[in-house]
């Protein structure tokens, strides 16, 4: 049975309209190693570093009309290991980048290497009852979903969830294996009008 850990983001301000919301979605052409862990290849990590840069400009812009983005979203692999997290987490500390708004990204494979480091990190959240670093062999590697939400304060925290269930391609191991979560977050907080809403991250084979 999967776990559901609740996340409310009313102690940290974060009120979204209750009509609608500004939304920045990428949709990037990846480039992946063709084995077990799948991390974006060598020759294309540069380039998809720029797609991280280049939409959370456009998410900056707010050209959808909203008064900024609420969301930004990158799909499943967009961002690149260590190096890709810390240009998300760059960008939103930066004072320009509006408060009370959220970013979901999936990273490509991290070793337990890489995800005890983003784990112990500072205003990093994970739950070690289900997902905790003892769960995860040293052979295995972690697909990932982060969620980012700045607070009205201007602070920057991180939640980190391992993807549920492998696809068919992560499924054939023949020397590795990607580590299998055991719960996700539900965030929730307040709508402008009072009312409450909630969400959460599931990733490909996890619906």
């Amino acid at each position: 049975m999967v776990h559901i850990e609740r996340v409310d983001l009313s102690s940290r301000n974060v009120a979204l309209p209750s009509d609608r919301v500004g939304m920045v979605i990428a949709q990037p052409h990846l480039s992946l190693t063709t084995e077990e862990p799948f991390k974006c290849t060598d020759e294309a990590k540069g380039q998809q570093l720029n797609v991280l840069t280049q939409t959370l400009s456009i998410a900056r812009q707010a050209r959808h009309g909203a008064v900024k983005t609420h969301f930004t979203i990158f799909p499943e692999y967009s961002i690149p290991g260590l190096d890709g997290i810390a240009l998300v987490d760059n960008a939103l500390r930066a004072a320009e980048w509006p408060p009370g708004t959220i970013v979901i990204g999936g990273t490509d494979a991290l070793s337990k290497t890489d995800f005890a480091a983003l784990a112990t990190a500072e205003r990093t959240h994970l739950d070690t009852s289900h997902n905790g670093l003892d769960r995860i062999a040293e052979d295995e590697w972690i697909n990932c979903a982060v969620t980012w939400v700045k607070a009205v304060d201007g602070t920057v925290e991180r939640w980190l969830q391992p993807k549920l269930f492998p696809a068919w391609l992560e499924q054939d191991v023949p020397y590795q294996g990607m580590f299998h979560g055991n719960s996700v977050f539900t965030f929730m907080g307040p709508f402008e009008n009072g009312t409450q809403y909630r969400f959460s991250s599931l990733v490909c084979f996890d619906w």
